[in-house]
């Protein structure tokens, strides 16, 4: 089973957003929490990784929804 980390900026507060996410793939696929690793990053990023590959990057797009990322898993 992959391994996913979200690294998320501290300083713009995006960590609410990092666990909302989670929490909505945890309910709704066969991951669970333990699946997934949240690290403190900065200068505004947000990405999410599986295992070494990045699959998602917010750059300056929206945060993307529960949905959005499941087709990526």
């Amino acid at each position: 089973m992959p391994t996913f980390t979200i690294r998320y900026c501290q300083l713009w507060n995006y960590l609410p957003h990092a666990t909302r996410l989670v929490e909505e793939i945890a309910q709704s696929a066969e991951y669970g929490l333990q699946d997934f690793h949240l690290i403190p990053g900065n200068n505004g990023e947000f990405t999410l990784w599986r295992d070494d590959e990045k699959i998602y990057d917010k750059g300056s797009n929206d945060f993307p929804s529960a949905s959005d990322v499941m087709h990526l898993l």
